[in-house]
């Protein structure tokens, strides 16, 4: 705190009477510098589903190719202190789950209208979409050649592949 503090040239008083603990600090932090994919394209009623995914995969893609380095750097910072902070994970949990619940519902309604099923539970689709987006950025963390759009809209269009 001592360094924030000092970073922000305030006292850490100062910093305290704004943000009452760390983790409110840290989520302050985060929720000014998310990275937001607008999720619309999901949610188009005149594609068939797999046409959406494509579509989000592009926007997925081109949107973290625009995202200043520094913060996929923050984000590191972020995921490493939830592992040690297990009452900020608890939060984070919460959040991600609240996202997930409305995300899902937003995607079966959306399914409903197009008379589609989704290949699973709305609320576990998001969950997969989340976690193929954050596996694909952790690639190209090592490759940026990885962030290329047809790349991503392959991924993600192969969740609406039929396994059998």
């Amino acid at each position: 705190m001592d360094l924030i503090a000092k970073a922000a040239g305030l006292t850490k008083g100062a910093v305290y009477s704004n943000f009452r603990t760390k983790d409110e600090l840290i989520f302050a932090v985060m929720d000014e510098h998310r990275t937001i994919v607008d999720p619309s394209s999901l949610l188009d009623a005149t594609l068939p589903l797999r046409l959406q995914l494509r579509d989000f995969g592009r926007a997925v893609a081109k949107t973290l190719r625009g995202a200043d380095r520094q913060l996929v750097l923050l984000d590191r910072a972020l995921q490493t202190y939830l592992l040690s902070h297990p009452r900020a994970m608890k939060q984070y949990r919460r959040m991600l789950r609240d996202i997930c619940d409305l995300g899902g519902t937003a995607l079966e309604e959306a399914a409903a209208k197009r008379d589609e099923a989704l290949p699973m539970p709305g609320r576990q689709f998001v969950e997969v979409l989340m976690a193929l987006t954050r596996g694909m950025v952790d690639g190209a963390l090592h490759d940026a050649d990885l962030l290329d759009e047809e790349r991503f809209a392959d991924a993600f269009a192969l969740l609406c592949a039929d396994p059998r």
